[in-house]
């Protein structure tokens, strides 16, 4: 059950912390400064809740004073049974139910998944570890910064739980005591939590409640313009992110390029807003009010269905379908489905469950929720169907292995087609045209949902040939006849090839354990070979084959398929030794036909040869 809250919670805010941490600290190069950014940017994104968080306290609060002097008397004159049924029949009067008193720990309920994932993400990285950051010596420590004799005082906490106290006080001077006690037995409870937690933590958390009583101070205290000076805070920001970017950062020039303009437009935008006031708002108002929230809700629903059926369902399946044994029997994962499952439960928090959360409690904003709905959807579409991309090549973890280049041609491309859906959703909702919408996202939804079931299927039917061969292979075996024969009189070659093994590594092995030496004595160790690519599949005909079989000799031979070239050279050591009299063995061939356990037909026209798949023998002897 925590696995299961933990995946469709929290690990998709962790994607979130990860991506940002990550994308900053290649800018900046500075950890650090990659966890203000995380804060920063968590901070920005939950502002919204928070209020609307803060709006239900208020209602909260506004309902249990009003109630507060008939519930006082009433307790003082009724007890027992008596007093619980005129509290439920005063309650009913007033359209009241003691469980919305849960409205006021919403915003305490905001925060906990994203600590959860902060304290995932930051109290194991490894990036962290021995970094110092200004008077901080190693982030993945606690801070350590005062010592009394033997004892050593962390400071970090204490500065801490001080903003806590500070914002909490600001936060509630104008609530009752019951309320202070729990904003400050809260503040003593996360002092207690993090006291010895690692640097990086702490700094995350004393940033975030900084933010909390930046933004206490803005909502409790009159004053002027606040408005304006958060426009220049932010301007402020956003205008050192720009020439960092132009000026500072030696990255790739498309990104620098494109984040500048963006930031740029951004600060070009929260001017506009502010001097044009209400303006802007009659402009808004005059185009949206043909969105209508509640005749338009199914735009918003089907919309984001899609997309979590795109992202967690169709995607992951159209992967799995093209090759379902690679992701079949995988360690203790036997069907290729357990994948699938796992990234539609994260597709289900990111683009599911959140926007429904984040809808229902920002109503203000619905009508804009809407518009940008089913452009989403259309915009993704067109990105998976039209823009698929060549992406390398990707783990089982279904997350990419290598970076990807974009050419500055394909993005405009791309955006420029893009900007086709998003004009006709405008038009559509101008000439109140919902219904047409809303028939387009249901179509998309049903027809992605029939693609990714269609691929199950085949996945599902390639999964169980692979079970069957497995049961009939494992049942062969029963008989525990061995599969390698040596001769105990003459002459035994063992070639042993070890995927993505680092051939450095091999003689602090056997410095670390010298009976390897004895083991494996009459092996020859050449340290100084490379293959001629990084990848299996493109460095096995060289390494089976020889010169011959390597990527400049295969290319001069461009009238034979690289499938045939492929099986030429994983036959041919077989070859050689059976025609110089030997009994051959092969065992798990790499990709024959280019396929991770292709056809192992390949090796029946060479004599004295048995060719085998090894994986299952091994555990079937076991049992």
């Amino acid at each position: 059950m925590l696995e299961f809250f933990y995946t469709l919670f929290i690990y998709p805010i962790i994607q979130i912390i990860e991506f940002v941490f990550t994308f900053s600290l290649k800018i900046f190069k500075e950890p650090g400064i990659s966890i203000l950014a995380i804060n920063g940017v968590i901070s920005i994104l939950c502002l919204p809740l928070y209020n609307a968080a803060e709006t239900m306290q208020e209602l909260e609060r506004g309902i249990t004073k009003k109630l507060k002097p008939k519930i006082d008397i009433i307790n003082s004159v009724f007890s027992g049974d008596k007093r619980i049924m005129v509290l439920q029949t005063f309650y009913r009067q007033n359209n009241y139910h003691p469980v919305y008193a849960l409205r006021s720990t919403f915003s305490l309920l905001i925060q906990i998944p994203f600590f959860i994932a902060a304290y995932s993400f930051l109290s194991e990285l490894n990036a962290l570890r021995g970094i110092p950051f200004f008077f901080i010596k190693n982030l993945s420590q606690s801070d350590q910064l005062l010592t009394l004799g033997n004892i050593s005082v962390n400071i970090l906490p204490v500065i801490m739980i001080l903003v806590n106290l500070v914002s909490g006080f600001i936060y509630s001077r104008n609530l009752f005591l019951k309320e202070k006690l729990k904003i400050y037995g809260i503040s003593v409870i996360f002092f207690i939590l993090l006291y010895n937690a690692p640097s990086a933590l702490v700094i995350y958390w004393t940033t975030n409640n900084i933010f909390s009583l930046i933004k206490n101070i803005f909502q409790k205290f009159p004053i002027k313009n606040k408005t304006l000076l958060i426009n220049i805070f932010l301007s402020a920001i956003l205008i050192y992110l720009s020439f960092h970017l132009l000026f500072l950062y030696r990255g790739d020039r498309v990104l620098r390029y494109i984040l500048a303009a963006a930031f740029s437009a951004l600060i070009a935008f929260i001017w506009i807003k502010y001097l044009m006031g209400k303006k802007e708002i009659n402009i808004f108002k005059r185009f949206f009010i043909n969105i209508n929230p509640e005749k338009s809700f199914l735009v918003f629903l089907f919309s984001f269905i899609a997309i979590w059926i795109i992202t967690g369902l169709f995607l992951p399946a159209r992967l799995i379908v093209s090759s379902p044994q690679e992701f079949s029997f995988v360690d203790n994962y036997t069907t290729p489905f357990i994948f699938i499952l796992n990234t539609c439960l994260q597709a289900l928090s990111i683009f599911l469950l959140w926007p429904l959360l984040i809808y229902k409690l920002l109503k203000q904003f619905q009508r804009y929720f809407i518009l940008l709905a089913p452009v989403l959807l259309l915009l993704s579409i067109v990105n998976v169907f039209i823009f698929p991309g060549n992406y390398g090549f990707i783990s089982l973890q279904l997350v990419f292995e290598n970076a990807v280049h974009h050419y500055i041609k394909d993005i405009i491309i791309n955006l420029m087609v893009l900007i086709i859906p998003f004009v006709l959703i405008i038009l559509l909702f101008y000439f109140k045209l919902e219904k047409i919408i809303i028939s387009i996202t249901a179509i998309c939804l049903l027809s992605i949902t029939c693609l990714s079931i269609y691929d199950m299927h085949i996945i599902n039917g390639e999964y169980q040939k692979i079970k069957e061969f497995r049961n009939i292979r494992h049942t062969e075996d029963k008989d525990l006849t061995p599969f390698i024969e040596l001769s105990k009189a003459g002459k035994n070659t063992v070639i042993i090839n070890i995927d993505r093994a680092v051939s450095v590594f091999i003689p602090y092995i056997f410095e670390e354990d010298p009976q390897l030496y004895e083991k494996y004595s009459g092996f020859t160790y050449y340290p100084n070979t490379v293959s001629f690519n990084a990848l299996t599949m493109a460095s096995t005909p060289a390494i089976y084959g020889g010169y011959e079989y390597a990527p400049l000799e295969l290319n001069k031979r461009n009238d034979v398929s690289l499938i045939t070239l492929h099986n030429e050279a994983l036959v041919l050591l077989a070859r050689i030794f059976s025609e110089s009299g030997y009994k051959v063995t092969i065992t798990d061939p790499p990709y024959p036909d280019y396929i991770l356990k292709g056809s192992l037909g390949i090796y029946d026209s060479i004599d004295n040869t048995t060719a085998l798949y090894t994986d299952g023998r091994y555990t079937q002897l076991l049992l």
